[in-house]
């Protein structure tokens, strides 16, 4: 019971809060420029490998913007040159300073820190000479510091205090620094840690200070926008210091972890550590075959291969049991103990640093509740003392000497639930044989997962295990987990495989509705006082008076079989670019709007006319109707109604967007008809209308686009996918001097497909990534067997998407393809739609990708220009090679004298920017000689070639160079 009202909490909270939360658009608001002193320092403020401004300092001041209602103009410096702008006024903020008596003469400080600051002494990765605790292998360093820093003393007062020399050594910046060490001039380099380089390693850090924002002295103004923007961003975000240190410091580790002398002899002596596994769950820990498998057996193999010594394993049947025999000396280490000084202490074990969190699962028979459930436990964990003890009557726990031994309590009714990982839980359920099991995430309950070794044990051992797990990391711990869960591969039954296969597509629909069935069921079992609350909390949508999809869902299939006679349509509906309205003039109006639209639903509400919230600003309606046409009528007088909302203050016009199913079965699911309402809804919002039927052609596409989307990644594998290539000619001698490849789908479960019918759905899902470089790399592979061979090559053109220009190793991937096939500059002219650069919201960042496409030897295209809203100012932004008129333009220039004036002066500016000119879309000789009468000279069509696959366009080259 406990269990579920705990679940019921968490649901009701996200519930909720999936449906209040909107995107956030900004409107027009008072941005005050703040110009912030910006000090290169590696993983503080610096640039990543694109040139983005990136680091700790950075992205907190970003985050802080937001808050304070600020923008940033960056002044680049050193520390010294900072503090002197920011004394004189050049500007506003600095941030990373300690706080000082002498500094506060000059500066005024915030009240909160940004982080901890301390003194850092690193030196070569490759160094192994120096370790974290020997301090006479130290002795005499040649220590590089920065000039006037005044961490200097620090080091100087270090190394005396632990009895070592070491050499000051003064550079004027970071840079001369790094590279001194770089080129061995010094031993090591004495800074803070407010830096990172995976190149060095960390053997002292010492002094910790907090640092802080400054402004000038006396702007309190400033000062307090900085304060209270701080205090509300760590409200909201507690953790954003440890966030950010742990993206920006914390490192995936050294290539090798280096042991002082003294832990080099401790495994010399030892020859080999014995360690117990305590639990045999799949894929936490197992073993095949005596091969330590899962996520702890790949950390122990990781571990003995760090310190170079093999591990022997013997396995307990529980903690307790594990326990006995490191306190009788059979083993050294515990590889999973619970992170719990507690019992740690009382079981005379020392736990080290936590290097794993298991989240807790309860699992219990689909579709069972109970006010008071039985749990089975298996015997010996110490999960039963800190968990189930303190939430269950000791008459309703049940003990059992295995896990599977509690599943199987549960399956068979013995028990009514278990507790157990969520990695594992996870697995089980995978399994055909406990798919009667459902599973329950506990989100109160976790515990975090070290190593114990016995109290009387060398306390090195102690200290090597904390070194190992500090050398590990969070990132390869986190992919250890993500090769044992997200990427494992699983071995399927067959039955497996056809229960999880033929309704792929709606298992997260399922799970959806499944848990909301589970949540109402649950409600039936709490306690008759509260009935009346939960079922209020369940069905009744508090803003609006309305009742809730959840209702909508369970209650509807029931009246219309009972009204077998009558014709019922499912309407999905939402108020339009409702996220606008919200943002633009609050959320308390926004609110009013959907109160107002509640009441004027309810006063229609009938046996024949029901209406639901189901989440937003969206709503689900049952309606009783006669015929379409009287239907259509009644619909557009119904939208009529929520047109304008309007109250003293306020008039606004809103505009409601519908889609509607015909029901054509009253047996059929009431959530399959919502589906087909919504997808029309969907559809209608791509279009001028107000309303759209659910009809044969969008069930067919949606059919299509399941059907593409469950086979793109096997047809890209099985090289589905074919590439044609439509020529380009010069109009005025009929040469061809170019062609554009083109991608058709061959699919071997729908036949022939163009473009058309798949490039949408792999633009919405992002596949046409993958697409695009297939293409372009086929592309460079024809380039270079024609160019081995000695054939003639002509530019070919290759569409780009504009996800593209999001993507991190965009340039790398193209780098690598020009480089792998030995391209010539000019070869490839790489096109993007002029859709596309509408979509560009960073133009400096654009032109910088664009020149360096160019610098890779590629060519850039415009394509589709004046299908769109034509960007003028991108083409002034951007420098492009080609530009490619759509055509559009054709046909509007044989009926329009004004339209074929506008693509006369079109081509010139091309001319004028120094771009070729080239028209798509030629088809007929009067198209051409048009095109030539207004200096357009070159042009692509079915008039001089069809696209055509690529061994037949290596003929068509062939004989293009013959002719001429």
């Amino acid at each position: 019971m406990v269990c579920f009202k705990q679940k019921y909490l968490v649901v009701t909270v996200l519930l909720f809060s999936f449906i209040f939360c909107l995107p956030n658009f900004a409107c027009a608001a008072s941005i005050r420029t703040v110009r912030v002193g910006y000090v290169p320092l590696s993983g503080y403020m610096n640039y990543d490998a694109n040139g983005y401004r990136s680091g700790y300092g950075y992205e907190y001041l970003q985050e802080l913007a937001d808050y304070a209602g600020w923008k940033y103009e960056y002044i680049e410096g050193t520390w010294g040159d900072s503090l002197v702008r920011l004394k004189s006024g050049q500007i506003d903020l600095l941030i990373g300073l300690a706080d000082s008596p002498v500094r506060r003469r000059e500066y005024d400080f915030s009240e909160a820190s940004f982080g901890l600051n301390y003194a850092v002494l690193s030196v070569r990765d490759s160094d192994d000479m120096y370790t974290s605790d020997d301090y006479h292998s130290l002795d005499g360093l040649t220590v590089g510091m920065l000039q006037g820093s005044f961490r200097n003393s620090a080091f100087e007062e270090f190394s005396k205090t632990h009895g070592f020399s070491i050499i000051p050594k003064l550079y004027p910046d970071e840079k001369s620094l790094i590279e001194a060490l770089q080129m061995e001039n010094i031993n090591a380099i004495g800074l803070n840690n407010l830096r990172r380089s995976d190149a060095e390693r960390i053997v002292a850090s010492f002094a910790p200070l907090p640092f802080y924002a400054a402004v000038k002295k006396g702007d309190a103004g400033l000062l307090k926008e900085l304060n209270d923007a701080m205090m509300e961003l760590r409200l909201d975000d507690p953790q954003i210091e440890s966030r950010l240190y742990q993206k920006y410091y914390v490192s995936n580790g050294p290539a090798a972890l280096i042991l002082s002398p003294e832990e080099k002899k401790y495994l010399r002596d030892k020859e080999k550590l014995v360690v117990i596994i305590t639990q045999d769950q799949r894929p936490y820990s197992y073993f095949i075959n005596a091969d330590h498998k899962g996520i702890v057996g790949d950390l122990m193999k990781r571990f003995s291969k760090d310190i170079g010594i093999p591990l022997v394993y013997i396995q307990a049947k529980n903690e307790v049991e594990a326990v006995e025999l490191l306190q009788q000396g059979k083993a050294d280490i515990i590889c999973d103990f619970i992170q719990d000084y507690g019992i740690a202490e009382h079981s005379g074990i020392k736990i080290t640093f936590p290097y794993l969190e298991l989240q807790y699962t309860a699992l219990s028979k689909r579709g069972y509740l109970t006010d008071k459930p039985k749990v089975a436990c298996q015997e010996g964990r110490f999960f039963n003392q800190i968990y189930v003890d303190k939430n269950y009557a000791k008459d309703d726990i049940q003990y059992y000497p295995t896990l599977e031994d509690c599943l199987d309590a549960v399956e068979t009714g013995r028990a009514d639930v278990t507790y157990l990982n969520s990695y594992t839980a996870q697995e089980i359920l995978s399994e055909s044989k406990y798919r009667n099991l459902q599973a329950t995430l506990n989100p109160e309950f976790s515990h975090k997962v070290s190593m114990g070794i016995n109290i009387d044990q060398n306390p090195i051992l102690i200290k090597l295990l904390n070194r190992e797990i500090n050398h590990l990391g969070l990132a390869q711990v986190s992919h250890i987990i993500n090769n044992n869960t997200l990427l494992a591969k699983r071995k399927m039954t067959m039955l497996d495989y056809v229960y999880e296969n033929p309704v792929q597509i709606i298992v997260g629909s399922v799970l959806f509705f499944g848990t909301v069935i589970l949540l109402l069921l649950g409600l039936l079992y709490m306690r008759k006082e509260h009935l009346a609350h939960v079922n209020k909390l369940a069905y009744d949508d508090e803003l609006t008076g309305l009742k809730n999809l959840r209702w909508f869902e369970e209650n509807m299939p029931t009246l219309i079989r009972d009204n077998i006679g009558k014709k019922y349509a499912v309407i999905s509906f939402d108020i339009n670019r409702f996220d606008v309205i919200n943002e633009c003039y609050g959320r308390e109006l926004g609110k009013k709007i959907l109160r107002h639209i509640g009441i004027v639903l309810r006063r229609k509400e009938s046996e024949d006319h029901i209406v639901v919230r189901s989440q937003g600003a969206h709503f689900i309606c049952l309606l009783v109707y006669e015929n379409r046409e009287i239907f259509e009528s009644d619909i557009k007088v119904w939208e009529q109604q929520f047109s304008v909302y309007e109250d003293p203050n306020t008039f606004i016009r809103l505009s409601v967007k519908l889609g509607i199913y015909l029901m054509q079965d009253n047996q059929m699911p009431i959530t399959e008809a919502i589906d087909y309402a919504e997808t029309a809804c969907y559809e209608v919002k791509n279009s001028a209308n107000s309303f759209m039927f659910f009809d044969e052609r969008i069930k067919a596409e949606l059919i299509l686009h399941r059907e593409i989307e469950n086979h793109m990644e096997q047809a890209l594998q099985n090289a589905e996918f074919e590439v044609y290539y439509q020529p380009k000619f010069n109009m005025q001698n009929n040469h061809m001097m170019g062609a554009e490849a083109l991608v058709r789908w061959n699919s071997s479960h729908n036949g022939f497909l163009n473009p058309a019918q798949f490039i949408g759905v792999f633009e919405d899902n992002g596949f046409i990534i993958q697409l695009d470089f297939y293409v372009l790399e086929e592309v460079c592979k024809f380039i270079n067997e024609q160019l081995i061979a000695g054939q003639h090559v002509v530019p070919i053109s290759v569409n780009q998407s504009r996800l593209h220009l999001s993507e991190k190793d965009y340039l790398k991937k193209l780098q690598n393809l020009v480089q792998r096939y030995n391209i010539p500059a000019g070869s490839i002219e790489l096109e993007l739609t002029e859709t596309a650069f509408a979509d560009l919201q960073d133009v400096a960042e654009s032109k910088a990708i664009f020149a360096a496409v160019k610098n890779l030897g590629f060519l850039t295209s415009m394509d589709d220009f004046g299908s769109g809203y034509s960007s003028l100012m991108l083409l002034n932004a951007i420098s492009l090679d080609v530009l490619k008129l759509d055509r559009s333009f054709l046909a509007a220039s044989e009926d329009s004298a004004r339209t074929r004036d506008i693509l006369e002066k079109i081509i010139e500016m091309g001319h004028k920017l120094k771009m070729q000119v080239i028209c798509e879309g030629v088809e007929t000789k009067e198209q051409a000689n048009m095109l030539l009468s207004v200096n357009c000279l070159f042009a692509q069509g079915f008039l001089y070639a069809r696209p055509m696959p690529q061994a037949k366009f290596k003929e068509f080259m062939e004989e293009q160079l013959a002719m001429f």
